[in-house]
């Protein structure tokens, strides 16, 4: 199936069916016998988010690129049951899409809320499947305190809004300002991916966006695959979401010399909006060392 995303057209698509049924929307483009790079969207876009690196033919000729909607998001299927957005529920869903596209190891590179789905998996089934791990201004794993501790007041002051169930003009002003937000130079952001992004937020009804930003990781599994996962950790020193330092605080002590940092000057929240070529850099530079044969 040709992919509908603004990519080439030699990208495939396919909908998979996680454990629990759940239709998952997942395209991947590039020679699978490369390694396998998931990207991994952020809270309440979808995986448009990704089109100019889908459509880089630096990074699909480097990579296997792989990327999918996840379930409440974008094409994906929206159960509203707390019970649904569970820890296990997002691992499953990361399985289906790898296993439909032949992989059975990959790095994951995370967005924002994104970057949680590395401690999902690092639970369930484990850190084996994963050739290591990319933060792109990342929460680490969902916990409410640690996500309150690390973001930004300017966010913090977004919450509710974003999460009101009866407040249409509320959500209205808050969601342009939260997709604006996420980009440090604003002209790094097309009209048609700030269209996009705002067009997904309107596919997600209020009680699958709560129960997708509030859901709970068991960080202990992810925190003790840092002895041996590497992870490369970029970071907008201008990110108006979330605090490196603070992240860092979080993650550092159990990756330790596996965590390769990097804090981007005059980059936000979005560092492949803002710095797309130094960000395929790090990214393609990592996966090198790692595995090699890039």
């Amino acid at each position: 199936m040709a992919a509908s995303s603004n990519v080439p057209p030699e990208s495939i698509s396919k909908v998979v069916h996680s454990a629990d049924g759940t239709p998952i929307y997942a395209e991947a483009l590039g020679d699978p016998s490369k390694p396998a790079l998931v990207f991994i969207h952020g809270f309440v876009v979808s995986l448009i988010c990704f089109d100019d690196i889908f459509s880089d033919p630096k990074w699909r000729e480097a990579v296997y690129l792989i990327r999918y909607d996840t379930r409440g998001h974008g094409r994906s299927g929206k159960p509203d049951a707390a019970e649904a957005y569970e820890s296990r529920r997002m691992s499953e869903d990361y399985m289906a899409v790898t296993a439909a596209f032949g992989v059975t190891k990959a790095f994951i590179v995370g967005w924002s809320m994104g970057g949680s789905f590395a401690a999902d998996v690092c639970a369930h089934p484990g850190p084996d499947v994963l050739h290591g791990i990319v933060f792109m201004d990342c929460v680490p794993f969902c916990q409410p305190a640690v996500v309150m501790g690390i973001t930004t007041p300017a966010l913090g002051a977004l919450v509710p809004g974003l999460l009101t169930t009866d407040d249409v003009a509320l959500f209205s002003r808050t969601i342009l300002e939260f997709i604006e937000s996420c980009a440090y130079d604003k002209t790094r952001m097309s009209y048609r991916t700030r269209a996009a992004l705002l067009g997904d937020s309107i596919l997600q009804p209020p009680a699958v966006r709560n129960a997708a930003f509030t859901r709970t990781t068991d960080p202990a599994p992810f925190l003790k695959a840092g002895a041996t996962l590497p992870l490369l950790f970029l970071h907008g020193r201008e990110d108006e979401h979330l605090v490196a330092e603070r992240v860092l605080e979080v993650i550092q002590p159990s990756f330790g010399e596996r965590l390769e940092v990097h804090i981007l000057e005059g980059v936000g929240h979005g560092p492949f909006i803002d710095a797309p070529e130094k960000t395929r850099e790090l990214v393609l530079d990592f996966v090198k060392r790692v595995v090699g044969n890039v």
